[in-house]
């Protein structure tokens, strides 16, 4: 059971969306090969299929936030081919 005084539960995904977010690096690495960064980062297989799908509701249920908070999710650069031609 989690009481108040323990530290937050660690959420990779999350701390991955805010790498890539934070670190063009980074963001270049995942556009280049995203497989291998995420891995490369510790996602669960899990993680990243829910990332490579590219639904916002996939990864809000993965992360374990509601769909409605998805302003964390706004980066279309996170996901791949957000607009197939």
């Amino acid at each position: 059971m989690t009481k108040l005084t323990d530290p937050p539960l660690k959420n990779t995904l999350i701390e991955y969306l805010n790498s890539i977010d934070s670190n063009a690096n980074m963001l270049e690495f995942h556009k280049t090969d995203p497989v291998v960064a995420m891995t490369n980062f510790g996602l669960s297989n899990v993680e990243q299929a829910a990332l490579l799908s590219g639904n916002r509701v996939v990864v809000a249920t993965v992360v374990g936030i509601s769909t409605d908070a998805g302003i964390a999710l706004d980066s279309i650069e996170i996901f791949p081919n957000p607009n197939p031609v």
